[in-house]
Order: structure tokens, then sequence, then C-alpha cells
């Protein structure tokens, strides 16, 4: 924590957050990926969080779940798991398209990419308005897929995001639940 605390203090975070571009087309073992990497260490703390989204680094973040990077895929998404712990920061995480994005990272042959889009996931869905968005994400299925976890790849703590997510769904409408039945839930 106090490498995190004098990487911030040294005004690291909006150097780091021009790195990642526009978080589109990243690669392995570039620039963009390893900025990706320290900020998803660095979102753990409260005073990060903040600066991260006020350097516009939530936009970035937002899209490196759909590279081709596996690394940069994961990194993203734990940094999205994060800073979605604050509410102000989910809604400028929905703003950017974040839901869809986390979505579609549950569907790619990623296990921690997975585990960190399933943990986001699971904070954003306590809002009503977010839930809809990840049925309309069509989440629902792969979300069951994880609590199968056929290739057996997926921790523990994914698995439980998973659910926690499936569960938050079928708080609300009997047509969620009657979803999540007919996606073998």
């Amino acid at each position: 924590s106090s490498n995190r605390s004098a990487i911030m203090e040294a005004g690291a975070i909006p150097p780091l957050v021009k790195l990642l571009g526009d978080g589109l087309r990243v690669e392995s073992d570039t620039p963009q990926e390893r900025a990706a990497c320290v900020l998803a260490d660095l979102a753990r703390s409260g005073e990060s969080k903040v600066e991260i989204v006020e350097s516009d680094g939530v936009t970035p973040l937002v899209r490196m779940p759909s590279s081709t990077s596996p690394r940069s895929q994961t990194a993203a998404a734990a940094a999205l798991w994060h800073l979605s712990s604050n509410g102000e920061n989910t809604i400028a995480i929905v703003n950017a398209g974040g839901i869809s994005r986390l979505v579609a990272l549950l569907s790619v042959d990623n296990p921690d990419g997975q585990g960190y889009a399933a943990a986001a996931l699971r904070l954003l869905s306590t809002s009503g308005e977010n839930k809809t968005d990840i049925i309309q994400a069509d989440g629902i299925s792969p979300l069951v897929q994880m609590m199968g976890n056929p290739a057996g790849t997926l921790s523990p703590d994914a698995i439980e995001s998973a659910a926690a997510v499936l569960a938050e769904l079928s708080r609300t409408q009997y047509v969620n639940k009657l979803a999540i039945v007919n996606a073998g839930g």
C-alpha cells in the first residue's frame, strides 16, 4: 500500500491513463497493457479510484475487455471492479458502456478476466436500471455457465460473484427468474 501511495503522490495516474490511449486494439506486452495492470492495482485505493475517474480513465478501461490481450482484459476488468465499489463511479462505468463489455468478457476464454468481470457486475447489479442492462446484454446465460464451471478453471470467488449477480437479477421481475431457470440456473 505504501508503494501505491507513493505512485499516486508522484502524480502517476494521469500519465498512466494517457498511456491507455483509447483502450482499443490493445496487444500483449505493450505500454497500454502495462498501464492497465498498474491502474488495476492502484484502483484498490480509495483516493486512486477518484483520480482514475477524474483523469478520464473509465472509457479506455471499459473498452479494454474487448481487446485480444488476455492480460489487458483481466487488468481492465479488475480496475473496473475496484472502481465500481464507489457508487459515483458506477455511473461513469455504465455510461461508458461497461455493462455490455463486462458481460461479453464473461464468455471469453479468460478465467481471471471472467472472474473480475463477474465481480464488477456483482457491484453494478445492485441498481435496478443496471439489472435491466445486464439482462439486455444477454448476461444471464454466461453467468449460469460460470456457475457450472464446466472446464473447472474458475476460482470459487468467480463462481460466487456469478451467483451473486444472478441472485440480484432474480430479486426483481418474475421474467428474470424464468430466464435464469430457462438458462439452466
